[in-house]
């Protein structure tokens, strides 16, 4: 049970943040949106199957390859992604898996060749699967541990809104 506040604790002056403090918050705005990218990218897709399937005369089964290069490649290179955050550091790892993520998103945006979308769509999970990695541990050191739980909470909250919004997204770009 909490203890009551008195009201001579309720007039303290709290110190003003500092700008390591700020900074901090700031940083978890870009790893929740890179979180957010990550799953947004997914479901978006999954609404633009149809479209992919006749613009690039994807059967079935070159539909299901589409979603699974992603899943896959994410999947397998995920443990990879870890260990590669602990020899080089998040920060470096998280960078360079973005680059990469943003990269091979923007050729799989911009292909006409189902082989060049599989290829895309494959680098886009090893992207993601050392970002993913690097933002757990960029979260768990920019935080205390008093604070970490709302920290991952803000992370996860903002890739679970992504599936909600994703989408609506995909059904907005493939109607453009």
């Amino acid at each position: 049970m909490a203890t009551p506040v008195t009201e001579a604790q309720e007039n303290v002056p709290t110190a003003a943040p500092t700008p390591l403090s700020a900074r901090r918050w700031w940083t978890l705005a870009g790893l929740s949106t890179a979180s957010f990218l990550l799953a947004l990218g997914d479901t978006a897709l999954a609404v633009a199957l149809p479209s992919l399937g006749r613009d690039l005369g994807l059967g079935l089964s070159g539909l299901e390859w589409v979603v699974n290069a992603y899943m896959l490649s994410l999947s397998v290179f995920l443990l990879a992604g870890g260990r590669l955050t602990d020899l080089f550091g998040p920060r470096r790892v998280f960078l360079a898996g973005l680059a990469l993520f943003s990269v091979a998103s923007l050729v799989s945006g911009l292909v006409e060749s189902s082989s060049v979308l599989l290829a895309g769509r494959a680098l886009q999970g090893l992207g993601g699967a050392l970002v993913l990695p690097a933002t757990l541990a960029l979260v768990s050191a920019s935080f205390r541990a008093r604070e970490r739980g709302f920290a991952f909470g803000i992370w996860a909250g903002a890739g679970a809104a992504a599936l909600g919004i994703g989408p609506l997204f995909g059904a907005l770009v493939t109607e453009q």
